[in-house]
């Protein structure tokens, strides 16, 4: 149980913002499935519920001895994952290979945060 209103943020701020970092697959996968393509619309909402499944199951709180950089780059590599998958999927690529580069290059952004927490634990901002 959170125990002050700064613990309980940070736990929200965790679970939405890997949620909101995600939030592409369902408007994904719903124009996929009204294209006609149920196997990429059946993949792409599991692939949503195992990356909501996963920023739960590691997040830091349930996990308070693992760095927060792992823990960030197991959920965001799910994500990045996912983009790739699509991309590869519906040959996405074929549009223009430079910009295709481009674009995975700056989704790498998203891993930005893992690295600005370095080795810091959950316990290290709340002992018990």
């Amino acid at each position: 149980m959170p125990k002050s209103n700064l613990e309980r943020s940070l736990r929200a701020a965790w679970l939405l913002g890997l949620a909101g970092a995600s939030v592409w697959m369902p408007v994904l996968t719903w124009s996929v499935l009204s294209a006609g393509d149920a196997t990429g619309g059946i993949v792409g909402t599991g692939w949503y519920g195992a990356c909501l499944g996963m920023s739960w199951y590691l997040s830091p709180w349930r996990n308070p001895g693992v760095p927060l950089w792992k823990l960030l780059s197991i959920c965001l590599g799910s994500i990045l994952g996912g983009a790739v998958f699509f991309t590869l999927r519906y040959r996405l690529y074929e549009e223009g290979s430079r910009h295709f580069v481009w674009s995975m290059l700056a989704l790498m952004a998203m891993f930005l945060p893992a690295f600005l927490v370095g080795r810091k634990t959950w316990r290290d901002f709340f002992p018990t």
